[in-house]
């Protein structure tokens, strides 16, 4: 059944089917009503199989939609109707250019003249929204009955033109009307529409088509080699200045045309005005030529007219040298050649199956070339690393097939970059933040997509090295800070601990031993004198200097030492060169001051009883017997003479002064012996109270003796004996200064200890994976002292335990 013998339907959609207008090419034409508004329309329906073919009749919908313009044709609406698209537009009633021509329907020049005036105006508006129409013909111009303007119909084989270039998607238009460059199958711009308009006014003008011939393939050889009748011929009264526009218009080269449509009409505008002032030529009925006739019926010899067979015959060679011409340029993916050939092969035979696979095949052809164009542009952006531009590209591509196998590959490759460049994204955030394990994590990710990533191995190299930067930096602070209170053991602990080789760390351990072993020196300066036999009785003004140095610690002074003297200015002693040096506040130098006098005060307490056993040997029997049986306490411990008798004490008296004008202190009895019960104690002149033949009770150590077994603990390590001793000597003096702080750096260093030993253990939980224990852990060790490595900790955890 033909197209014209198809039923017409009821409805298309929502529109109610009035009549059918017509059929063409790529469709079947109807008159409808849009009950919705109640207004007429004009229902386009294509009755297309091949789905290509559908979307190429549905690009007529996308360009024509987007054009507002008197003389466009409006777009409606589009659906689809049993399987098959359509078009709902505006109806203009009344006749094509076509149809007028062909009733050689006489019309004043002038009237002719803005018809194509409007036919310029309508297209220069379309080019102007890079759209070219491609298939302007008399056919597709309607002059409205009740405006009599002209509108502009069909774009259904237009395209949207790329600004810069454009390829043709597929050659199409009608050959009496085509350009050169659309028959030769080359790139097209709009001034093929240029080349259309000249044809439309030549033959508006003439009443006759510029090419015209018996067959297609004569047509389209005319079109690209000969040159039309010359208009001042058939037309003499039109004047050269229009003969001038439709010759410049109809040039075979586009470079020699008009460039563009406001160019050709500026010069129609001016014809335009000479003929409205010319009263001669202004309501003009241009002549039509008369067909000729023959001027005598024709012999017998005359050839006669080809038969039906004859003319089937021709067609059909015709239409297998196109199909054939079609073949070769689809082998060669030649689109343009192709579809220019297949086209022609149309027109004769459109449902010819040999034409409609070529059509197909040239369809999927530019398709697969179409991908390939995206998926190229996709792949150089994506070189320079213009991801987002090359995602848009694949999806492009993806649109026209979706199960792309090189598409979807790229797709995943991009997919896979983006995500790397968002977790390497937020490490750069972390690491500027000083979240070293949340970038480590966000790294690791990064490395997960790809493990060969060069950025992401870099930049997990900067993150661990500003880690341990950081740890490092942690360190020297903390070790400072323990100088600074005059901790400096507890300070080359911190950085010993630290575990790795860091400049930093090795420069600020440097600096702290040097400190060390120069304040070594200067107490060995200090001391030297105490080390000696001091002369019998001469040991109180060792004594009273080293407790003025204490003094003077805590208040901040320098001891001044003799010119010359050991310790003094001139040599640089302890007082003077170790206080100066002291880092920190005066109350931080005074605590570090304390500490070393604190050593000293150990050493002289030996040295003390050293001179005591020198004199036992120049006093009497008895009385050496009871010094030997004196209790010594050296280092937090009580060492009682070997003897285990027990001898009534003896008192020593001195002079109130000695040559140098220092008064002597008295040296109590050694203590009694094992098992004496213990008699009152001593006054305020160390005598026992009431009788002197009384047995004397045992001295107990006195602060400075204190203060000097709790120093010797602490240098060698015995820190619960030296926060003994600490206490004892609070206990005889609470505001003593070297007991207060000592007895606070041996607790602040205990607990120290503790928290290191939490964190090492809170570590190795850590590596074997057992957050619940590091988590403990770590949180005691924060509790202990709030330790930036605690917080850490507990943070990495907690990522990990996230993860």
């Amino acid at each position: 059944m033909s197209r014209k013998d198809a039923p017409v339907p009821t409805f298309i959609g929502r529109y109610r089917i009035v009549e059918r207008l017509g059929s063409g090419g790529m469709g079947v034409l109807y008159l409808a009503r849009d009950p919705t508004i109640d207004r007429t329309v004009a229902i386009k329906v294509a009755r297309l199989q091949n789905v290509k073919l559908r979307q190429r009749f549905l690009r007529e919908a996308r360009a024509t939609g987007r054009l507002n313009h008197r003389n466009i044709v409006t777009i409606y609406d589009v659906g689809e109707h049993d399987g098959e698209p359509f078009i709902a537009m505006e109806y203009v009633p009344g006749r094509t250019l076509a149809a007028i021509i062909h009733r050689r329907t006489p019309l004043p020049l002038l009237r002719r003249l803005r018809l194509l005036r409007e036919l310029c105006d309508g297209l220069a508006y379309a080019h102007g929204q890079n759209i070219i129409h491609r298939d302007v013909k008399p056919a597709n111009l309607i002059v409205g009955d009740n405006t009599g303007a002209l509108t502009i119909l069909d774009f259904g084989i237009a395209k949207l033109q790329d600004t810069q270039t454009m390829t043709v998607a597929a050659v199409g238009g009608t050959p009496n009307y085509m350009a050169p460059e659309q028959v030769a199958g080359t790139d097209i711009d709009h001034r093929c529409d240029i080349f259309a308009v000249g044809l439309v006014g030549y033959e508006l003008l003439s009443y006759r088509r510029a090419f015209d011939g018996d067959n297609a393939t004569s047509v389209l050889y005319q079109v690209t080699h000969e040159e039309p009748v010359p208009l001042a011929g058939l037309v003499p009264e039109l004047g050269a200045d229009l003969v001038g526009i439709v010759d410049r218009a109809l040039a075979k080269q586009p470079q020699h045309r008009y460039q563009s449509l406001q160019d050709l009409l500026a010069e129609l505008d001016t014809a335009i005005g000479r003929v409205e002032q010319d009263g001669v030529h202004r309501d003009l009925v241009v002549p039509i030529a008369a067909a000729e006739e023959p001027s005598e019926a024709p012999t017998s010899d005359a050839p006669s007219s080809p038969s039906r067979a004859e003319l089937v015959a021709r067609r059909d060679e015709e239409l297998a040298s196109n199909l054939e011409a079609a073949q070769v340029a689809i082998e060669k993916e030649h689109w343009d050649a192709a579809q220019a050939a297949t086209d022609r092969a149309a027109l004769l035979a459109p449902d010819d199956d040999r034409v409609v696979q070529a059509f197909e095949r040239i369809a999927a052809g530019r398709l697969d070339q179409q991908l390939d164009e995206h998926l190229s542009i996709a792949r150089g952006y994506l070189e320079n690393l213009e991801l987002t531009q090359a995602a848009e590209s694949v999806e492009s591509a993806l649109q026209l097939q979706p199960q792309a196998p090189a598409g979807l590959e790229l797709r995943e490759e991009i997919q896979s970059r983006l995500t790397i460049n968002r977790h390497l994204e937020r490490a750069e955030q972390g690491l500027a933040a000083g979240e070293f394990t949340d970038a480590l994590l966000s790294v690791h990710e990064a490395l997960v997509v790809d493990e060969e990533h060069d950025a992401a191995r870099a930049l997990k190299d900067r993150i661990l090295a500003a880690a341990r930067d950081h740890r490092a930096q942690a360190a020297v602070e903390e070790a400072d800070a323990k100088r600074g209170a005059g901790d400096l053991a507890g300070a080359v602990a911190v950085l010993e601990g630290y575990g790795e080789a860091h400049d930093l760390v090795d420069t600020e351990l440097a600096n702290i031993r040097a400190e060390i072993a120069h304040k070594r020196k200067s107490f060995e300066v200090l001391v030297a004198p105490a080390r000696g036999h001091p002369e019998p009785g001469k040991l109180q003004g060792t004594r009273d200097r080293m407790r003025g140095a204490l003094d003077a610690g805590s208040s901040e002074q320098t001891p001044a030492g003799e010119p010359g003297s050991p310790g003094g200015p001139e040599e640089g002693g302890l007082f003077g060169a170790v206080y100066a040096r002291s880092p920190g506040s005066g109350s931080a130098r005074r605590r570090m001051l304390v500490a070393v006098l604190g050593a000293t005060a150990f050493v002289v307490a030996i040295a003390a009883t050293g001179a005591r056993l020198a004199r036992q040997e120049s006093q009497p029997d008895s009385s050496r017997d009871v010094e030997a049986g004196a209790a010594v306490v050296v280092d937090g411990e009580t060492m009682a003479s070997q003897s285990g008798t027990s001898t009534p004490p003896v008192q020593e008296t001195t002079p109130d002064s000695d040559e140098s004008g220092s008064v002597d202190r008295e040296f109590p009895a050694s203590p009694r012996a094992a098992g004496a019960v213990p008699p009152p104690g001593p006054d305020v002149a160390g005598r026992i109270p009431g009788s002197s033949n009384r047995p004397a009770a045992p001295a107990a150590p006195d602060i400075d003796e204190l203060l000097a077994g709790a120093a010797a603990a602490e240098a060698a390590g015995h820190l619960d004996a030296a926060l003994d001793q600490y206490a004892a000597a609070r206990g005889h003096d609470a505001d003593s200064p070297a007991a207060v702080a000592g007895h606070e750096r041996i607790q602040a260093r205990l607990i120290e200890i503790a928290v290191q030993e939490d964190l090492r253990a809170a570590n190795a939980a850590f590596a074997a994976g057992r957050y619940d224990d590091a988590r403990r852990l770590f949180q005691d060790a924060f509790d202990g002292n709030a330790s930036p490595e605690a917080a850490a900790g507990l943070r990495r955890v907690d990522n990990a335990a996230a993860v």
